[in-house]
């Protein structure tokens, strides 16, 4: 129960706060927040638009699917949009940004018979930025583009989606609300975000490195085999964890099959492979199971079709990223 208290504690709070062009916050500004923490500073230093920005972010949060930014509401009231706005802008948006603290390393009990890649845990733990601009008609502001920026290995790279209107006038296109539904035919006007053009290369640059990472760690958990609690040497297997956030309701019937792939792929290409199918009793347990392509190498027929099984996923892998184009 302990582990579970603390683990809902770290959803109520952020990692890292920033704001830009918001009162006297012209240039884009990043704090650190822990969840006890005190602000200092002298009179007009900007304490209290610190307050209220953080407090109009999380008065937002019901409202940001529907592609809406509340300065005023049941939280704190911070003002408009033009006198919220810094009087010296030249951008006429206000620039709000956070990242929230998600638990990524396995669970004691996980972390002491697996192996930990870490390699998706610069997307699962990137920074939003939401640009913020005035709604001439309406009392609310709008989201009209959102940024998400990554990290460690993949740092520099960062995903844009802008703001498009989209008319919904038929039940079955719900999804386009993330996940709002509708009993009736009546034309709604809802928010859709779409991936910018010049975005795609960083996906594309993403997906490789993230390969990268994922057969490097690999290949550095064999090469650590020796005296390890992650390796059983009867079966000749080794239990690999990427962590329980890489998982929707803690099953991995909904693990997305896309990142099944890569793993699979990156495990070829660095002389393994999973050996168990989707539905095992281990991966509900948040772990996999790889083992060495030398373990099934009998004579030079095996080793041929061996070679031929890496080379081919290198290159079913390679063909996956013209998607991209």
């Amino acid at each position: 129960m302990k582990e579970k208290r603390n683990r809902d504690i770290t959803k109520r709070y952020f990692t890292k706060f920033g704001l830009g062009n918001f009162k006297g916050f012209r240039d884009v500004q990043e704090i650190e927040i822990a969840p006890i923490t005190l602000i200092f500073g002298q009179n007009s230093g900007g304490k209290t638009s610190l307050l209220q920005s953080i407090l109009s972010l999380s008065q937002s949060f019901s409202e940001i699917g529907e592609g809406k930014f509340l300065l005023s509401g049941s939280k704190v009231d911070a003002g408009t949009f033009e006198t919220v706005l810094n009087n010296e802008s030249k951008n006429q948006e206000i620039i709000i940004e956070s990242k929230a603290p998600l638990r990524f390393e396995p669970y004691p009990d996980i972390a002491k018979k697996s192996f930990f890649i870490n390699s998706f845990h610069p997307i699962k733990n990137s920074t939003i930025r939401f640009y913020i601009k005035s709604e001439k008609d309406y009392s609310h502001n709008n989201i009209s583009k959102i940024e998400i920026i990554f990290s460690d290995y993949l740092d520099g790279n960062k995903l844009i989606f802008n703001k498009t209107d989209i008319n919904i006038s038929k039940r079955n296109d719900y999804e386009y609300r993330r996940g709002s539904f509708y009993f009736d035919e009546q034309p709604i006007i809802g928010a859709s975000y779409k991936l910018d053009l010049e975005s795609y290369k960083s996906m594309k640059n993403i997906t490789e490195k993230c390969y990268e990472h994922i057969s490097n760690s690999i290949k550095s958990m064999i090469n650590e085999k020796k005296n390890s609690n992650w390796y059983n040497k009867k079966l000749k297997t080794y239990n690999v964890s990427f962590g329980p956030r890489l998982f929707d309701g803690k099953r991995f019937d909904y693990f997305d099959p896309r990142l099944i792939n890569l793993i699979r792929y990156a495990a070829i290409s660095s002389g393994a492979i999973l050996i168990e199918d989707i539905k095992s009793r281990d991966r509900s347990r948040n772990f996999f199971q790889i083992k060495e392509l030398t373990s099934f190498q009998t004579n030079n027929e095996s080793q041929r079709v061996l070679q031929i099984l890496k080379e081919s996923a290198e290159k079913m892998f390679e063909a996956s990223l013209e998607i991209y184009k």
